[in-house]
């Protein structure tokens, strides 16, 4: 008997391929919050399935990724959902499965990115970023 909670692997990745999901961006960006501060949050890539935009983020302090969906009003981004509310594992776990195999997470990738903009920092080039907008 199998645990209908339980979410298989396979179906995950079946369901990835079947998704449509379509990349929109893949390049790096720093996260800037609603008062123009630079966080230690990386945008790493947007991905949309139908009308629902997520991000890959990377947070710079713990190494840590997460995917989120992006909320949006008027093309600004006024906040990020998570994927960790109920009936949401599956929605969670296509999208993760959909990032880790695009490798968007790529260590070394972020590593040198954060090393290069560190290095324009110094000379005065700031890092690319996407601001959020407050909330209303």
């Amino acid at each position: 008997m199998t645990d209908d909670t339980q979410v298989d692997s396979k179906q995950i990745d079946t369901t990835t391929k079947q998704a449509n999901i379509k990349m929109l961006d893949n390049s790096i960006c720093v996260f800037v919050n609603s008062h123009g501060q630079a966080t230690p949050i990386l945008i790493v890539a947007r991905a949309k399935v139908d009308d629902i935009e997520y991000a890959a983020l990377f947070d710079s302090t713990t190494k840590k990724a997460y995917a989120v969906e992006l909320i949006r009003e008027n093309g600004q981004i006024k906040y990020f959902r998570d994927l960790d509310g109920p009936n949401q594992d599956e929605e969670w776990a296509v999208i993760s499965n959909y990032f880790l195999k695009e490798k968007v997470y790529d260590k070394n990738k972020i590593s040198m990115w954060i090393w290069n903009t560190m290095k324009l920092h110094q000379r005065g080039v700031k890092a690319p970023g996407i601001r959020i907008t407050r909330k209303s």
